[in-house]
């Protein structure tokens, strides 16, 4: 079944309009945005509805909107093992996504529809026009998402954890090229520095001129390169699923990097024991 999006003037109007159920829902969210700023917040939203077993998100998108819940029920599961591990079920008053809205993640969940679903979603470009509007809107409703559901917790004690390896903390230059949809060289070689790595992934600090160019970065396929003074050096391939602000005087960001395998316990343990020596 086809998610319906409402298009014309009059549909626009109703998503635009805060309904007397709606401000029941969200009257938490408008005492602590104010009622300007939640309206600010609600006028830029998109209103759409998913019919039941629709899927507003798989695990892997790299979606960076925010999803308020007006109506239904919404499952949330994650994937294990080549099947889908249920973590919890939410309903109206509910946002989901705000560590892919706010830190640009890939999604590492699902969320389906178990019934007739309303939802508003907020949009990174609509948001963009909002932050400059409202002072303090960003802190505010940040602080008030992170009350809620918190996903990567539910995967964590599901023990799926998407890097449940051991993670050594290294600090060593690299050097990263950037893969096109074919998974060759794009020609674009980025700079960065190690700060720790697993068998399965690592994270990287990189600068970027701004956070919309660190945004982009969600989801692209790197060639990463480590090389220490001995003449040691070892890639690996992978693809970016989170970007967090790391230092906001340098412009930096924190890169996280799943790797396309797991790294051979030999092979990694001659990394770790090569970088011990020569740090």
């Amino acid at each position: 079944s086809e998610t319906v999006k409402l298009g014309d003037s009059i549909e626009n109007h109703r998503a635009h309009s805060i309904s007397p159920q709606h401000a029941e829902i969200w009257k938490e969210l408008a005492q602590v945005l104010s009622q300007d700023g939640f309206s600010q917040l609600y006028s830029i939203s998109t209103f759409e509805v998913y019919n039941k077993d629709d899927i507003l998100v798989a695990s892997g998108d790299t979606d960076c909107s925010l999803f308020f819940i007006n109506s239904g029920k919404v499952s949330v599961s994650c994937s294990s093992g080549g099947l889908e591990r249920f973590l919890c079920r939410v309903g109206a008053g509910t946002i989901l996504g705000y560590d892919q809205f706010f830190n640009a993640s890939v999604w590492t969940v699902t969320l389906k529809a178990l019934s007739s679903v309303e939802v508003q979603v907020v949009s990174k470009k609509g948001w963009q026009y909002i932050e400059k509007e409202v002072p303090g809107i960003r802190q505010k409703l940040q602080s008030f998402c992170m009350q809620g559901i918190d996903v990567s917790k539910l995967i964590t004690l599901s023990g799926d954890d998407r890097r449940n390896q051991i993670r050594y903390i290294l600090n060593t230059a690299t050097t990263h090229r950037v893969l096109n949809h074919f998974g060759s060289d794009s020609g674009r070689k980025i700079d960065g520095e190690l700060l720790d790595i697993s068998r399965g992934g690592a994270a990287f600090s990189i600068k970027f001129t701004s956070s919309e160019e660190a945004n982009n970065f969600l989801g692209k396929g790197l060639l990463t390169s480590l090389k220490v003074a001995s003449g040691f050096s070892s890639s690996f391939s992978g693809v970016v699923v989170g970007v967090r602000p790391l230092d906001a005087a340098t412009k930096s960001y924190s890169v996280h990097v799943k790797f396309a395998y797991i790294i051979n316990q030999d092979e990694f343990l001659k990394i770790l024991h090569v970088f011990s020596l020569n740090h």
